[in-house]
């Protein structure tokens, strides 16, 4: 896995100055945030093909041996104004990561409409792929957003930051083997909006499920898992589910809420990638990947490090 964020970052004190949260400072650090990253100059894209750049590298693996592309965001695409021309629905970033590194064996799925959980879906599709069409060895998963410019930031408790990641799924890979994988939706929080207490009134017992199921599946207890790596949103709900689920503080990594927010559908790879930096994972260890999209829906999956 590789990911990639804006070049700057923000204090929760300079956001509450410039009018982008509804919260005080204070409030925002309870909840255990203090900076988070903000596109400016960077798009979408550019923080997509940052990701893709890096991991290719890291990797070592050529553009030309990638068989799938999956593309998965969780903003929706800007849409034309009335009258404007109808050939800008046709442009995609998916396509357009193909071209530009040169991905020519590459079919181009894209991904829509499962927020914060549409990375875990690309990997449990991409691994789908892998088992069902013996013809494909290596599948890049990709996701990337952010905030349209001058955007609050400040979402149902937690803070969004823009980022991109991505990961290579192969066949017979030598770290990170899938184990188990399970996803939930409830279509009736199709709205946060207007659903914003049911959610939160629905969110524990959901997720509590999704995870104990994941682990059924693995044949696996949770007192057997080296590491929960969580999405960011916020702390103060990890230490709730932590408590219900019996998680540990020191096989749980928590740092990066504090430090980069809540990147909607990178949280997972970039928290994975910076336990590894940090030596906080290592070989035959299980893993516990948990997120949570609007939507809504919870997702859970476990990696054999």
């Amino acid at each position: 896995m590789a990911y990639r964020l804006p070049a700057r970052s923000v204090t929760v004190g300079e956001l509450a100055a410039r009018g982008m949260v509804d919260s005080t400072p204070d409030q925002l650090e309870h909840l255990g945030f203090r900076r988070l990253f903000v596109a400016e100059a960077e798009t979408a894209y550019d923080l997509a093909k940052g990701a893709v750049k890096k991991l290719l590298r890291s990797a070592a693996v050529a553009p030309g041996e990638i068989d799938a592309l999956i593309y998965a965001s969780a903003i929706p695409e800007e849409r034309p104004r009335r009258g404007g021309n109808l050939s800008r629905l046709f442009r995609y970033p998916a396509t357009a990561l193909q071209y530009e590194f040169e991905m020519t064996r590459a079919n181009v799925i894209g991904l829509a409409q499962a927020g914060c959980v549409s990375f875990l879906s690309a990997i449990r599709v991409a691994s789908s792929l892998l088992v069902s069409e013996p013809a494909i060895r290596r599948v890049l998963c990709v996701s990337a957003d952010a905030l349209p410019n001058g955007s609050r930031r400040e979402v149902l408790y937690n803070l969004i930051s823009d980022g991109g990641a991505a990961a290579l799924v192969e066949r017979g890979a030598a770290r990170n083997r899938i184990v188990a994988h399970t996803q939930v939706t409830k279509g009736y929080f199709w709205d946060p909006k207007n659903k914003g207490n049911e959610i939160v009134a629905a969110y524990f017992a959901t997720a509590r499920h999704v995870i104990q199921e994941t682990l059924d599946k693995a044949q696996l207890d949770m007192s057997e898992i080296a590491l929960v790596v969580p999405h960011n949103v916020n702390r103060r709900s990890w230490d709730i589910l932590r408590g219900l689920l019996n998680i540990p503080s020191e096989r749980f990594f928590g740092p990066n809420i504090a430090r980069k927010g809540h990147t909607i559908a990178a949280d997972n790879a970039i928290n994975l990638c910076d336990a590894v930096e940090a030596g906080k994972v290592k070989r035959g260890d299980y893993l516990l990947l948990f997120t949570f999209g609007f939507g809504a829906h919870w997702a859970c999956t476990i990696l054999e490090h």
